[in-house]
């Protein structure tokens, strides 16, 4: 049987909820921690889950052994996280969009070139007609 991916979020907001029920629900997914830069919110939604909370997403991918982090962060703040993961070891998706300037696109491009880390971007809505139009 192959092993389970470590997994964990960065970011207790709106959209964090959809992907911890489909992190619990993946069968190769190991779903262990939730970062956020508020202590109180990491605690609360990670209660939610039954897994640890933290406030440093480096601490949290070596701490945890972490293989892919979703980054659920509102998207001005996609950059900093991202960056911090894949040089702690972790792989990256991102929630759309991919960043909110092409200098932190670049830079997480980059960074994930550098570390010889996957980095991807959610577009759920890529097969409705005016989205492949």
């Amino acid at each position: 049987m192959k092993e389970k991916l470590r997994t964990a979020i960065v970011g207790c907001g709106k959209v964090t909820d959809l992907h911890a029920a489909a992190l619990l629900n993946l069968d190769n997914s190991l779903f262990t921690a939730i970062c956020s830069r508020s202590e109180e919110k990491a605690e609360r939604c990670a209660s939610r889950y039954g897994v640890k909370a933290f406030t440093s997403v480096p601490e949290m991918v070596l701490r945890e052994k972490i293989d892919v982090v979703v980054i659920c962060t509102p998207h001005p703040f996609h950059r900093a996280p991202a960056i911090e993961a894949m040089s702690a070891g972790a792989h990256i998706l991102v929630e759309k969009p991919f960043a909110s300037s092409l200098e932190d696109c670049d830079a997480m491009l980059e960074a994930a070139r550098s570390q010889g880390k996957e980095i991807g971007v959610i577009c759920q809505r890529r097969w409705y007609p005016p989205a492949a139009r």
